[in-house]
């Protein structure tokens, strides 16, 4: 990383922040309670891993990965109530396109720990 403002996403250490068309999604480590480092994700490890850990903090489903067809940003969205990603959080643009998993694994990381805290 050239650019002291980037950082690398916490699980698969792609390069986000300015210069990038990366968003870094930033968690409190601690559920926010104070103390605890932030965590930095991708968008996609965001919404495919982390965030199906932390249920009570993160509605499942409720969040999607996306990029935007105009500003190409690649960042978190919250669903609209027709379950869609809402506007870009960048530049407000309906256009967006939803990004799945970076692989396989993720997606049955996913499905195991919805299914867990179903339990």
């Amino acid at each position: 990383m050239s650019n002291p403002d980037q950082s690398v996403c916490d699980d698969c250490a792609v390069v986000m922040g300015p210069g990038t068309d990366v968003i870094p999604f930033l968690i409190p480590e601690d559920d926010g309670h104070g103390g605890g480092k932030m965590e930095a994700f991708c968008p996609q490890c965001c919404v495919w891993h982390r965030m199906p850990l932390d249920p009570q903090r993160f509605f499942p489903g409720a969040h999607v990965a996306i990029q935007c067809l105009d500003c190409k940003k690649q960042s978190v969205a919250t669903r609209t109530g027709n379950m869609k990603a809402g506007a870009c959080p960048q530049c407000r643009s309906p256009r967006t396109i939803d990004l799945g998993p970076k692989s396989l694994g993720d997606l049955k990381f996913t499905v195991g720990a919805l299914q867990q805290a179903k339990a």
